[in-house]
C-alpha cells in the first residue's frame, strides 16, 4: 500500500501483476495442495518481494522512499519467516525423495518466471516505447549487472534451504543458472 501510494502520489504508474505473475498466483490459489499453496505464495513470490524490496532500498536517493521501504522489507521478512518455519516443520516429515519433488517445482516455478518478459508489453504500450529495445536493454542490464538478477534467486536459495527441500542436485542447478 505505501508504495502504490508513494507512486500515486508522484504521479507514476502502478501496474498489475505480471501476466506470468498472475497465473503463477493463481496457479498457486487453485492447487488442491496447501504445499504447493504456501511454496509458491509464501516462499517463492515472497522471496522475490523482500530481493526486489531490498534492491530498490538499496538503490534510492529518496529517503522518504528509503524509510518506507524499510518498513516493507521487515514486513516481507516477517512474511518470508512465517512461511519457512512453517514449512520447515511440516516438510521434515516428507522423505528426501519427496523433498526434491517440492524443491524442484520451487524452482521450476521460479525459472518460469524468470523467462517472462511479457510484462515489458504492459509497461512499454502506455508510454509508447519500444518494446523490443526495452527487451533488449533489460537483458543488457542482467548481463552487465547480474546482481539484482542473482540476488533474487539468492534470498529463494536461502529459503528453499531454511525450509529443508535443498538438495545437492538443486543447489548445483541453481548455482549453474546464476553463473550462466
Amino acid at each position: 500500500e505505501f508504495f502504490q501510494h508513494y507512486l500515486r502520489l508522484h504521479d507514476l504508474n502502478v501496474f498489475p501483476p505480471s501476466p506470468a505473475m498472475k497465473r503463477l498466483t493463481m496457479e498457486a490459489l487453485q492447487s488442491p495442495h496447501w504445499e504447493n499453496k504456501l511454496l509458491i505464495c509464501q516462499v517463492l513470490i515472497e522471496s522475490l518481494a523482500l530481493a526486489q524490496f531490498s534492491h530498490l532500498a538499496a538503490n534510492t536517493r529518496v529517503v522518504s522512499l528509503q524509510q518506507g521501504l524499510r518498513r516493507i522489507l521487515d514486513d516481507e521478512a516477517r512474511h518470508v519467516k512465517f512461511g519457512t518455519d512453517c514449512l520447515a516443520e511440516r516438510f521434515q516429515q516428507h522423505d528426501a525423495q519427496q523433498r526434491q519433488v517440492f524443491g524442484n517445482f520451487v524452482v521450476e516455478k521460479a525459472f518460469e518466471l524468470a523467462a517472462s518478459d511479457n510484462h515489458c508489453v504492459t509497461i512499454a504500450q502506455p508510454l509508447h516505447w519500444d518494446i523490443h529495445k526495452l527487451r533488449h536493454h533489460l537483458r543488457q542490464q542482467r548481463i552487465q549487472q547480474p546482481q539484482s538478477f542473482q540476488q533474487r534467486f539468492r534470498q529463494l536459495s536461502i529459503n528453499i534451504k531454511a525450509i529443508g527441500l535443498m538438495s545437492p542436485a538443486l543447489e548445483h542447478r541453481l548455482n549453474r543458472f546464476l553463473h550462466k
